[in-house]
């Protein structure tokens, strides 16, 4: 999933994404599927300030009652992406 965040709405935005999260969470649980927290992760894009202003907040979002892990790259489809999205990690990584 992915959600923009205004720093100053910040506390409202996660509240509706923590709240979907659990809708998909229930969606899942009915048709016998499971959203593992433990292989989940959360990570905000933006440039260096933007970052700054929305971690200063402590942004938590959680699955089943566990906090998912902030991290500051991430794999997904196949492109490691980054937070500031310079893809440099994974350029060096095809490359070499």
């Amino acid at each position: 999933m992915y959600i923009s965040i205004n720093p100053i709405n910040s506390d409202e935005i996660l509240a509706k994404l923590n709240k979907d999260i659990e809708s998909i969470t229930t969606w899942l649980e009915s048709n016998s599927l499971v959203l593992n927290p433990s292989k989940s992760k959360t990570m905000v894009f933006g440039s260096m300030h933007q970052i700054k202003q929305i971690i200063r907040q402590k942004p938590a979002v959680f699955i089943l009652g566990d906090q998912v892990e902030r991290v500051s790259e991430a794999r997904n489809l196949g492109i490691l992406m980054d937070e500031s999205l310079r893809f440099e990690s994974h350029i060096a990584k095809v490359a070499g």
